[in-house]
């Protein structure tokens, strides 16, 4: 939460209703534009940082409004999945986590239904094996779900099947709202813009 201190104690005693009236509308319109003007930056921001392959997620940051009852504006996200994103996150499943590998055509791709590791269940050319037991088996030193490739000479892994997944912060939505309060804010409150 981020708390902007503006009104000055020692003039604010001598106000009239009429000026605390005047002086809660300047600041609800500043807090206002201001958490406008970060809740754009944040959205601005999101396709620099992830892979966007809808607007949901940008849809998803919101502003609550000040009024003149509760001078309090609030930019957020509705996603919880975003907490982990700003955060970090260390998660232990009960069995595997699998990581995609080869199971989509590029980084960016989605992952075509036929491939999630439930889908490939049965299938002849598809199975899970533990390559880290033995140090003979170089190439693939991993736990994973590999195809069979070129008539079975070769090996392609599908998924890496870890025991947790890290996932490290790469969004900074405390700072992107707080640079925008600190550029924007002061600026609005006086009437500048």
């Amino acid at each position: 939460m981020l708390i902007i201190d503006v009104i000055d104690d020692d003039r604010s005693a001598n106000w009239s209703v009429a000026e605390m009236t005047l002086e809660v509308k300047r600041l609800q319109k500043a807090l206002n534009r201001t958490a406008d003007k970060a809740a754009s930056a944040v959205k601005a921001d999101l396709s620099q940082r992830f892979t966007m392959r809808n607007q949901w997620t940008r849809k998803g940051i919101r502003v609550d409004q000040a009024s003149g009852d509760d001078l309090d504006a609030r930019v957020y996200s509705v996603d919880e999945y975003m907490v982990k994103q700003q955060d970090g996150e260390t998660w232990k499943p009960k069995g595997y986590v699998a990581i995609p590998r080869g199971a989509r055509a590029s980084a960016r791709a989605l992952i075509p239904r036929g491939m999630f590791p439930n889908a490939l269940r049965g299938r002849k050319d598809v199975f899970k094996f533990d390559f880290s037991q033995n140090p003979s088996w170089k190439p693939y030193p991993h736990v994973g779900i590999f195809q069979r490739v070129m008539n079975g000479k070769h090996l392609r892994i599908l998924y890496l099947l870890k025991g947790e997944k890290k996932t490290k912060p790469a969004w900074h939505f405390d700072s992107q709202v707080e640079e925008a309060t600190d550029e924007y804010f002061e600026r609005f409150y006086k009437g500048i813009e």
